[in-house]
């Protein structure tokens, strides 16, 4: 179907797989594994915090199906460049 080495299969997956590509990008896991997996727990930390502090679980529901598709297609679009 597709050329994505990744799948992804809702809005939490993609996100996960959106950071992992962005500290890639910055850092080499296979070189600099120690500072790698620092950044991705400092980062994983703070989007928890944050994602607390402003409550977006609870507001999540209130979304609509809409706008959870197209957060959907703009993360494929961007995973097939």
């Amino acid at each position: 179907m597709g050329s994505s080495i990744n799948i992804a299969i809702g809005s939490l997956a993609m996100v996960s797989q959106l950071i992992g590509t962005m500290l890639r990008d910055e850092l080499d896991p296979n070189t600099q594994e120690h500072r790698y997996f620092s950044l991705a727990s400092a980062t994983t930390f703070f989007a928890g915090v944050t994602q607390t502090a402003l409550s977006l679980g609870f507001q999540i529901d209130f979304l609509s199906h809409a706008t959870i598709v197209g957060f959907m297609g703009g993360y494929h679009c961007s995973s097939a460049t």
